[in-house]
């Protein structure tokens, strides 16, 4: 980020997006999460934007990668800044998937 005088202070964001998976059901709804092996806890399939790369396209990528699915991602749900002073600030892609849930949870299309 350039600074008043013209100079660069070297702080940028890390673009990252993710698809949301969502089954609706009679008695309530679903979200499929990832127990991803690095950090910690739980989360949507997805990761960062590699360089030259659009938020959808590192979504796709990324869900390629965890669930081994390769489509393209639906339409853009939420946008959102996640400032980290340990991390450094992110912005959050958050993509709908056009994928389904089965009723078996342990397969997905």
């Amino acid at each position: 980020m350039a600074t008043t005088d013209g100079t660069d202070t070297g702080t940028w964001a890390r673009l990252a997006a993710g698809a949301l998976f969502v089954r609706a059901g009679a008695r309530s709804d679903e979200v499929l999460l990832v127990h991803k092996t690095y950090g910690i806890g739980w989360d949507i399939p997805g990761g960062y934007v590699e360089p030259g790369e659009s938020p959808a396209q590192a979504c796709r990528r990324e869900v390629a990668e965890e669930l081994g699915i390769d489509r393209a991602p639906g339409r853009l749900l939420v946008h959102d800044w996640a400032p980290n002073p340990g991390e450094g600030d992110k912005a959050l892609y958050v993509l709908s998937a056009v994928h389904h849930v089965c009723s078996d949870t342990r397969n997905v299309i």
